[in-house]
């Protein structure tokens, strides 16, 4: 009896090392997926910033082709829209790379 008390002991440590080692693999997977849903989220914002910057060059471009002042293009409306949209947008960043950092924190 002693034999296949053993043997059923080694038997439920196996199942639930076994367990153990899904259970991690899986929080493994779940942390590593959450991580490259935020490094996409944040090149999306970074291509959209660039997007954004290239279109407030180009508009003060078109306005000292057109000889306007120089206040007048530090002060147009559109080039301050923009201005205010990329701040939005690297303050989003910010705070995904925030939770970036602490996922990192928690390995």
């Amino acid at each position: 009896m002693g034999l296949l008390q053993q043997l059923v002991w080694d038997l439920r440590a196996g199942v639930a090392n076994l367990r153990y080692g899904t259970a991690d693999v899986a929080r493994r997977a779940l942390e590593e997926s959450e991580r490259l849903r935020i490094r996409l989220q944040v090149d999306k914002l970074n291509r959209r910033i660039d997007d954004l910057q290239r279109e407030i060059g180009e508009r003060a471009l078109e306005l000292y082709e057109r000889q306007e002042p120089l206040r007048h293009i530090s002060g147009d409306h559109a080039i301050a829209k923009l201005v205010e949209q990329v701040e939005a947008l690297r303050a989003e960043r910010m705070v995904l790379e925030q939770e970036t950092e602490e996922l990192r924190a928690r390995d």
